[in-house]
């Protein structure tokens, strides 16, 4: 992350029994949107590099579902979407 910012420094001493998210939610709240989505991002090109692929092969999948009721019965239609990053206008 390049940032003019200072990082932000936390750290607490707990017994594991008495180790809750309440933390991790805290820290994460203080470093703000950007900084979320830069980890995560992050971790998307990690967990890929792993997987031996190339970033050029990441894609972002929509998933968009419609539930439309018809009297008693209920009809469920799923379409998927994929969308490369490199060219979001050009779909899969």
């Amino acid at each position: 992350m390049t940032s003019s910012k200072r990082p932000v420094i936390m750290s607490r001493l707990v017994k594991l029994e008495d180790a809750d998210r309440t933390f991790d939610i805290e820290y994460w709240q203080r470093q703000g949107d950007a900084a979320i989505f830069s980890a995560a991002w992050e971790m998307v090109m990690v967990a890929n590099k792993i997987k031996g692929k190339e970033a050029s092969e990441l894609t972002f999948q929509r998933t968009l579902t419609k539930l439309k009721r018809q009297g008693i019965n209920a009809d469920l239609l799923v379409l998927s979407k994929q969308v490369d990053l490199k060219n979001p206008e050009e779909e899969r």
